[in-house]
């Protein structure tokens, strides 16, 4: 019987988000201490087994009202059932006959949830990564066939000091965060489509600034995004509040997504310290990323993403 495991992890927008959802530039980075590990087994009927972000089961009814109040009323199955969908459909239009094999798809996530750090899109591409190996279906061009965006690596060892803090009672549905102004968007508001080209610019320099060997020039550029974020965007306060915490032991700092988790730069181990008790302080978790560094990971684990003329 044959299984088929892949891994995915956590993901931070480090420059240029929210663009990255308006045909903008972003730079971001995969980290090693969170993710998501999923084995394909070969079975009779195609299945799904709940994982921890699936549970039906709880202690009471005060922490079952808890836990739909922070992450809803859906799981991780829905995005494991999507991805199957989508990619059995991508192989019929493009003529590639499958093998007649069923499996059971089991997965574990240890992501903190709804904060920003690419818990859904990592569920998601260690499904894609399981199908095509359990399928043998290995397709480079499909990134570049389904308009995705060109994407250019960079060594992670041109980052400056990164950390990252999350505040798990923080979760929300990040469609939320974007409604308002995707609606801006396609009515095509002008302030909105300026905001998505500096946001994009932001980006392109600091992308530069690393390559050129000037990781001092990220930290404003950092402030920068966030800055004009909170311009255009309805931030709640308490999101700003973790910003704005950050900022007072003079570190950078800007949303890793769309909010609940905060991703910036730090000077020294002494200002590390500051801002990991201040952040605490507000009830956060801060942590340095380990930038991931797999041999089978099939997207770059630090790069610039390019959606403009692509």
């Amino acid at each position: 019987m044959e299984t088929v495991k892949t891994r995915s992890f956590a993901r931070a927008g480090f420059l240029g988000n929210p663009s990255d959802g308006y045909f903008g530039k972003t730079v971001s980075f995969a980290f090693s201490n969170f993710g998501v590990e999923l084995a394909l087994t070969e079975s009779s009927r195609l299945r799904f087994v709940p994982g921890e972000v699936d549970d039906a089961t709880f202690d009471s009814p005060e922490q079952l009202v808890r836990d739909l109040r922070l992450y809803g009323y859906y799981g991780g199955i829905r995005l494991l059932k999507a991805v199957t969908k989508r990619f059995y459909e991508y192989c019929c239009r493009n003529g590639m006959t499958l093998p007649k094999r069923n499996f059971t798809a089991e997965y574990k996530i240890n992501i903190p949830r709804l904060v920003g750090l690419s818990g859904s899109s990592a569920i998601c591409s260690a499904m894609l990564k399981a199908l095509m190996k359990f399928y043998e279906v290995f397709e480079k061009s499909f990134v570049e066939a389904n308009n995705r965006g060109r994407y250019e690596r960079i060594d992670p060892a041109l980052m400056p000091k990164l950390y990252v803090s999350y505040d798990a009672a923080r979760a929300e549905e990040s469609g939320e965060a974007h409604k308002e102004v995707k609606r801006l968007f396609e009515a095509k508001n002008a302030d909105v489509l300026a905001a998505m080209t500096e946001f994009a610019d932001i980006a392109q320099q600091g992308r530069d600034a690393l390559l050129a060997g000037h990781p001092e020039k990220i930290p404003a550029l950092v402030d920068a995004n966030f800055n004009l974020r909170d311009r255009i965007f309805n931030v709640a306060e308490e999101n700003r509040r973790m910003v704005m915490t950050a900022r007072k032991s003079g570190a950078s700092a800007k949303f890793a997504g769309s909010g609940g988790a905060i991703v910036g730069t730090y000077e020294d181990e002494a200002q590390f310290a500051v801002l990991e008790r201040d952040l605490a302080a507000i009830g956060c978790k801060t942590l340095k990323p380990s930038i991931a560094t797999t041999a089978d990971e099939t997207a770059p684990l630090v790069s610039f993403a390019n959606w403009r003329n692509s």
